[in-house]
């Protein structure tokens, strides 16, 4: 059985493929919710809690296709898991890949778990940005390829030695 809070999450993220998250309000929440304002406000002081929390969940559930103990466990299943799960927050990843703040905080904290797999800190910055801005591209354009087309394309750019392609 999923939690009132898991409900207002979806109600919220529901919402967001009609309205910036600025402009949705508690009464809108609850009516998708199909449950009471008293209810809303037991669990969330207001609704910029509820997007701090949505937030919380979407990223720790993002970061968690990172969490691997040996590097050789990153595979291509690893990248379209990724994929997959942002079609299934697109709504979240529409608005939050076009704030900037947003855009560098996901940025950063990938390249701290991208620190397992390359063992570098500047590559993993390089690595953790590129994915970022290539899932932003993907994301404003609508998924025009599917998921497993973008996490190819991904591997095939994450696994790239760049130095040769550079004439020095």
């Amino acid at each position: 059985m999923k939690s009132l809070k898991n409900t207002f999450q979806e109600a919220y993220l529901q919402l967001l493929h009609q309205h910036l998250p600025t402009q949705v309000s508690v009464k809108q929440i609850v009516l998708v919710a199909n449950t009471s304002r008293s209810s809303f406000y037991t669990h969330f002081d207001n609704r910029e809690q509820l997007h701090l929390y949505v937030k919380q969940q979407i990223h720790r559930e993002f970061f968690m296709h990172y969490e691997i103990k040996n590097p050789h466990e990153f595979s291509s299943t690893t990248t379209l898991n990724l994929c997959q799960h942002i079609i299934k927050y697109r709504s979240y990843y529409q608005h939050a890949l076009q704030d900037t703040l947003d855009f560098h905080h996901l940025s950063i904290e990938l390249s701290n778990y991208l620190m397992h797999v390359y063992n570098d800190l500047d590559y993993a910055i390089f690595a953790s940005f590129g994915t970022i801005g290539f899932l932003k591209n993907w994301v404003e354009h609508d998924f025009l390829i599917s998921p497993s087309e973008a996490a190819e394309k991904l591997m095939k750019i994450g696994f790239t030695n760049w130095a040769s392609k550079v004439n020095i």
